[in-house]
């Protein structure tokens, strides 16, 4: 059954996982549905004697009732949404192409938030609702896949121009930039500073690097740039984000 087609009875949990490099997990008879999509890193599940890969382009349906291994690939950062429904929806894993996580990653914050305090359950599952759908557009982009396939693999370039990105899709800058609005509801530019600003923050969740060296590795000009573009999109620098947010081990 196609997740889009799904009834959700109830949102049990939502939760930030952080996978280092290396972990093996066994999961056995999962107890509901979940869906899991990528900030970054890359997590191999193994199923029934089949690999499925979730990474920054991939999302994964976890199926109720069935047993899988998962091997993480490269460390990252991968929110996590339990939830049950009213029919049968898949007896393996299924990937789901992902172009933007940032509007997934925005509801999935406020499903979160709503989800803790067990308020709004309405709210809850409209907010699940609009992921759902977000993924049904993101899995049509069409010809604007070559140009999401280098924007992933090349988003911290501080170099990276719109022209670049139109002529790996064989069409003009303008028409590039309708259709990518009308797919992402965002600017080209917009969408690879999402994407820098969610790569910066599972690095400062982390802990391990200074803000420059994030900020380098990021694409941003400099640490200020870096930190005024962080606080408008985030609301707090920084060096508050990572005082007072931490990855869960799950």
């Amino acid at each position: 059954m196609e997740l889009q087609n799904a009834v959700i009875t109830d949102i049990v949990s939502a939760f930030s996982v952080y996978s280092p490099k290396g972990r093996r997990v066994q999961m056995e008879n999962r107890a509901c549905y979940g869906l899991s999509f990528c900030i970054n890193g890359q997590i191999s599940y193994t199923h029934r004697g089949r690999v499925y890969v979730e990474d920054e382009t991939h999302a994964v349906l976890l199926p109720q009732g069935e047993s899988y291994s998962l091997f993480g690939d490269s460390e990252g950062l991968f929110p996590v949404i339990n939830f049950r429904t009213l029919q049968h929806l898949c007896d393996g894993i299924v990937t789901i192409r992902v172009h933007n996580t940032a509007p997934l990653l925005k509801s999935f914050e406020e499903i979160k938030k709503l989800a803790a305090s067990g308020s709004d359950r309405a709210r809850v599952l409209s907010l699940f609702y609009d992921i759902i759908s977000e993924l049904t557009l993101q899995k049509n982009a069409g010809v604007l896949a070559p140009a999401i396939r280098s924007i992933y693999s090349n988003y911290r370039d501080p170099d990276l121009t719109v022209s670049f990105f139109a002529d790996e899709c064989g069409i003009s800058e303008v028409y590039f930039r309708k259709l990518f609005g009308e797919y992402f509801h965002t600017s080209p530019k917009q969408f690879i500073i999402d994407l820098r600003i969610n790569r910066a923050k599972s690095l400062l969740s982390e802990g391990r690097q200074g803000i420059g060296a994030i900020s380098e590795s990021c694409g941003f000009e400099s640490s200020a740039h870096f930190c005024r573009t962080f606080k408008s999109r985030v609301g707090m620098t920084p060096a508050q984000y990572r005082l007072t947010h931490r990855s869960e081990f799950i």
